[in-house]
């Protein structure tokens, strides 16, 4: 290749990354919709006190795909949304996520 040379694409190939963003878009949005179901789910298992291999075991009995990266993922999620409304359930939610992330996969 020569310096300035312009580098043709292949037509059918020019086009690819734009018909490939509203399937990438869809991906996405299909993920986080998953992520909002875990979070659901751990708002409504998740107790004071509960240790990051319970949360995962019960949220797996509702969501038996979800890895545990997803789970803490979703935990995270919990406690951006409920930070306005219940500081200390936010804590909560924050201190089990970090040990369901820094936990070993079960």
């Amino acid at each position: 290749m020569v310096a300035g040379e312009v580098i043709k694409v292949a037509p059918k190939h020019a086009n690819l990354r734009m018909q490939l963003e509203p399937w990438a878009t869809r991906m996405r949005e299909k993920k986080f919709h998953e992520t909002e179901a875990i979070a659901q789910t751990i708002r409504q298992t998740a107790l004071p006190g509960m240790k990051p291999k319970a949360l995962i075991e019960a949220v797996r009995k509702r969501h038996p795909e979800a890895s545990k990266k997803e789970i803490a993922r979703a935990a995270f999620l919990c406690v951006i949304l409920s930070a306005d409304y219940d500081p200390e359930d936010t804590q909560a939610l924050h201190d089990l996520a970090m040990d369901t992330r820094d936990s070993p996969e079960s």
